[in-house]
This record gives C-alpha cells, structure tokens and sequence, in this order.
C-alpha cells in the first residue's frame, strides 16, 4: 500500500511537471493557453475512459484508438521530465565549463529540445502499445530425475491476462489462437483470467474460445485474487466450459505427473500449505501451482520438479501478454 502510494505521488508530479512545460510550449506558438487546458481535459477523460469504462467500447477499433493514445499519453507526460532532467545537467555543466559549441547552444534553445523530446516519448508509447498487443512466449526446459509414462511433457502457463478489461474481442481471439499453436500437452491459468469489469457478452465469447483450447487437452485454472471476487455463477459457468478449477488439491494427471494447485492467500477458505503439499508423493515427478511465492519452509515440504507462480512473472502487470511454455524431460 505504501508503495503504491509513493508511486501514486511520484507520477502526479511528473505530471504535473510536464503540464507546464508543455503549457510553455503551447505559449511560445501565441495559442490561448484555454485551448491547451482543454486538449489535457480530453487526455485525461479518454485516460479516465481507459482506465475504468474501457469494458464497455465493443469496436475493438475504438478500443485500441483509446489504448493508443493513453500509452502515448502517459509516455509523454512520465518520461519529459527525465529528458529535462537530462537538459538541465548538459546546460548546468556546459554553463560551469563555458561550452559555446553547437551542441550546447541546442541544448540551451528554449524549444527545440522540447519539441524533440515530445516526438521521442509519443514514439516510445506508440512502441509500448504495440509491443503490449503482441503474446510474447517465454521458454524454459526442466529436466527430471524421476520417470513418467511419457518422455517429454509440455505445460503452457498464463497469468494475469485480466480478459474484459484492456483485451478487444480480437486481441482474446489472436491470444487463444496463440496458445493453440504451441500444441501443449495441458494449459495452466495461474489466476486472474477474468478481469472484475468483464461484461456477460465478453466472458460468453472467451468461454468459446476456451472450448476450442479444451478440445485437444486439459484445462486449469487456479484462484489468484480476481477469482477470490467471483460470483459462484461465473465461477460454475467456468466449469460447466470444461475447464477444471483448482482448489487446494492434486490430481494425478494420465501421464503419471502429479498436479498440486494451492489457494490464493485471501481466500479465507484456504487450506494450509503444508496440507496440499504433503498429499505429493516425492517419488512422482510433480508440479506445483499458487498465484503467489511458496516460502522457504514451504518448499521443503515436497521435492516438486516444477513451480507454476503468476507473480514470478514481475512483466504480466505491465505487458500482461506473457505465455510461459515449459518442456519437462523425464529420465
């Protein structure tokens, strides 16, 4: 809380840092400084929109309309400062020297720097967007000394994709598509599949996209904080899909692996650890899920070969697109 606090605090004054030197540059083009207090009042509204309505836009062309612009937005407004800092420590140090050459003279120009700073930092946003659009699929091997009834097992795992919330109907759609490519042999979400803002129309569509997933393999879903939140009619609906929710429990898969999923720590139904834990048998090969870090004692209890976390992952809040293919061999 305290960080997100000081966090909090930090972007209003890079905020409103750039405000003004942006309202310094509006003034140097003899514009009425009340046409620039009114594009910001649309900035801010549509980032407003973004932030809190952005499950109600349908188009999914309006909604990355919207998205574009708040990542331009927010890149330009929290990353000027940085680069006026930067001019302020090139003029504090050529003024102590008595640089006269071209490049000081550039930094010292009232506008220029400026102007190219604000192309710089909208171009980065443009990058952030679409970089954020884009699945990226991390891949690891995990190699066990224990035997299975299979030489080589697959696991895809997701976290965090919070669908109802800055995801169009076709960016759900190209994901799932995604996940299908990768041909693996089970898909593990590890918590927040649905974000609390997701309208009926949008978790009816993605229930579709799960049944195809589910027609070739399993299904999991284990409970992070948004599923905590649930209704119990969403979470049925969840299961009447196909897709098996997790609950402080292991199952044995086909393969001879072992599936341990642990509650999230909020749900005041959770079971402790060491209950979950001591149900593996350590001469299995196993895998082990929770949306957050096992502690030190924890993992002591089960020699587990795998650990599925959604927090190990510190990118999924910022580029929430993150699919994690992992390969586990068997002597």
């Amino acid at each position: 809380m305290a960080v997100t606090l000081v966090l909090f605090v930090i972007s209003i004054l890079l905020f409103g840092y750039s405000f003004l030197r942006y309202r310094f540059l509006w003034q140097r083009g003899r514009i009425p400084n009340v046409f620039y207090y009114v594009f910001q009042v649309v900035l801010l509204g549509t980032l407003f929109v973004c932030f809190f309505f952005s499950q109600y836009i349908t188009n999914d062309y309006l909604l990355w309309g919207v998205q574009l612009c708040c990542d331009i937005y927010l890149a330009v407004m929290l990353i000027t400062p940085v680069f006026s800092f930067l001019r302020g420590a090139v003029r504090m140090l050529g003024k102590r020297r008595k640089w006269n050459n071209r490049i000081y003279r550039f930094f010292n120009h009232p506008t220029k720097i400026s102007w190219i700073v604000l192309v710089i930092t909208a171009v980065f946003g443009v990058f952030v967007f679409v970089y954020s659009q884009i699945p990226q699929v991390s891949e690891q091997t995990v190699m066990s000394k224990k035997s299975a009834n299979i030489d080589e097992f697959s696991v895809v795992s997701v976290s965090d994709l919070h669908i109802g919330q800055h995801m169009a109907y076709k960016e759900v759609q190209a994901f799932f598509e995604q996940l299908e490519s990768l041909q693996p042999d089970i898909v593990v979400f590890t918590g927040n599949l649905f974000s609390p803002k997701a309208t009926a129309s949008m978790r009816e569509f993605t229930g579709g996209q799960l049944k195809r997933l589910l027609a070739k393999r399993p299904v999991y879903l284990v409970e992070g904080p948004n599923e905590c939140g649930e209704t119990e009619e969403n979470m049925e609906a969840i299961r009447e899909i196909g897709v098996r929710f997790l609950e402080d429990e292991m199952i044995e898969l086909s393969e001879g692996i072992q599936f341990a999923a642990v509650r999230n720590r909020k749900d005041d139904k959770r079971k402790d650890v060491a209950y979950t834990l001591s149900l593996l048998d350590k001469s299995k090969p196993a895998i082990v899920c929770s949306y957050e870090d096992l502690s030190k004692e924890e993992r002591q209890i089960a020699d587990f070969d795998l650990f599925l976390q959604a927090s190990a992952n510190k990118k999924s809040w910022i580029l929430p697109r993150q699919i994690q293919l992992t390969k586990m061999r068997f002597s």
